[in-house]
C-alpha cells in the first residue's frame, strides 16, 4: 500500500508547435519597449492578443466565419451603420445653411 501512495501523478504530455514571422528593426524596437512599460514578455503579449482566435475554435470555425471565393463586405450591417451615424460637421452645417438661403433668394 505505501507504494501507491507515494507515486506521484504523472504529467499530461503537451504538443506544441512553433509559429515564427519576422518584424522590422522598429517594430521590435516597440514591442520590446511596450512590454518593458507593461511589465510582461513579448510572447505573453501576443498570445493574449491573439487569445480569442487560438482558443474557441480548436473543433471547429462556425459557418459564418468561412469566406466565399471573391466575397467583399459592401454591404455588411456594421459598416454601413457607421456611415448613417455620422453627425455633420460644422462645415457641413454652414454648407446646408449657404443652401437654404440661396433657395430662399431664388424663391423671391
Amino acid at each position: 500500500m505505501s507504494s501507491n501512495v507515494n507515486k506521484k501523478k504523472s504529467r499530461r504530455r503537451y504538443k506544441h508547435h512553433a509559429v515564427t514571422f519576422k518584424l522590422t528593426s522598429g517594430q521590435y524596437k516597440s514591442l520590446k519597449n511596450y512590454c518593458k512599460a507593461r511589465k510582461t514578455t513579448p510572447i505573453k503579449l501576443i498570445k493574449k492578443s491573439i487569445e480569442r482566435f487560438i482558443s474557441h475554435y480548436e473543433y471547429e470555425v462556425p459557418a459564418e466565419l468561412y469566406l466565399t471565393e471573391n466575397q467583399l463586405d459592401l454591404f455588411d450591417e456594421t459598416y454601413n451603420e457607421q456611415f448613417i451615424k455620422v453627425q455633420p460637421t460644422v462645415e457641413q452645417e454652414q454648407v446646408k445653411v449657404e443652401n437654404e438661403q440661396l433657395t430662399m433668394n431664388f424663391e423671391l
